[in-house]
């Protein structure tokens, strides 16, 4: 009787095992496109977690940001204009469904500091990910696949 219950509780560790190996490798991911433009900077991701959830995310951390404001707020349309000094990006969120959502910042480009737009952009979103521990890597999108 020892050794079934011996062969019983390695037969249920290892079940055990194996659903939590199933389980971590479903944790959320989302793939953050961007594109840069002549005017604009594009960033764009669907992510798996509720609009509202990660809009008040993206709101949290706009206003994490030194000298980071928020003008034209618009709770129903999950929408709202983050700005910086005189750069600003138009930060709006699509409801997909109850447990997903696209979330797309368009950030103006100055022709000298575009690469400082797209940091800033990029960095708030990737803050967003990480603040709602959703796996994400970023991929340069070709503005032909629009």
């Amino acid at each position: 009787m020892k050794k079934l219950n011996k062969y019983l509780t390695v037969a249920l560790l290892a079940i055990i095992n194996t659903g939590c190996v199933v389980f971590l490798s479903a944790v959320a991911a989302a793939t953050i496109y961007y594109f840069s433009g002549d005017d604009a900077i594009t960033i764009e991701a669907v992510l798996d977690k509720p609009a509202e959830t990660v809009f008040a995310a993206l709101i949290e951390e706009v206003n994490k940001v030194e000298g980071g404001e928020i003008k034209d707020k618009d709770d129903e349309n999950l929408s709202f204009i983050a700005t910086r000094g005189d750069r600003k990006a138009e930060c709006v969120i699509t409801k997909l469904d109850d447990k997903k959502c696209q979330l797309k910042v368009v950030a103006d480009a100055g022709l000298d500091d575009k690469e400082k737009d797209m940091h800033l952009a990029m960095k708030i979103v990737t803050r967003v990910c990480n603040n709602l521990k959703i796996d994400y890597k970023i991929v340069e999108k070709d503005k032909s696949e629009d």
